[in-house]
């Protein structure tokens, strides 16, 4: 555990871009069975504390937002593949056809609100980023 956390620190350290395009890339081999993919954060918080503890390794606040981070950043990146896969194989929207089955007054209200549902993920994910954005990364936080 304290070794795969100062591994993803050194690494995130010597080089951030080229981590996170890596940690993308093989996060599903990676994270698993990451707690923060289907636990409210304070559960796996909980999973995370317990995990230390039948280790015998104490979990510092400064190791607990490293795995708070990898959290986050797991969590992100499968919403984004799991979008990306949708949108380029499930879900073709060139595909639909306005006539067919349906009258294209349907699938015009249809897309109606998808369009909404999507502009509402939108302003959400903008607020998302501006919440990390506003972290300061430059605060050491005490062991």
């Amino acid at each position: 555990m304290v070794a795969v956390n100062m591994f993803h620190e050194v690494f995130a350290a010597f080089n951030k871009n080229l981590y996170v395009l890596w940690f993308r890339d093989n996060v599903e081999e990676l994270e698993p069975e990451n707690s923060f993919l289907s636990e409210s954060a304070t559960v796996a918080k909980n999973e995370i504390k317990e995990m230390y503890k039948e280790e015998g390794v104490p979990l510092t606040s400064k190791r607990l937002v490293q795995e708070m981070k990898r959290g986050l950043h797991t969590k992100l990146f499968t919403m984004t593949s799991s979008l990306e896969y949708t949108l380029g194989h499930e879900a073709n929207v060139a595909s639909i056809q306005a006539s067919g089955l349906r009258p294209a007054e349907e699938v015009s209200t249809d897309l109606d609100k998808i369009l909404e549902k999507a502009l509402k993920v939108e302003e959400e994910m903008n607020e998302l980023i501006d919440s990390i954005e506003q972290l300061d990364y430059s605060t050491t936080i005490s062991t």
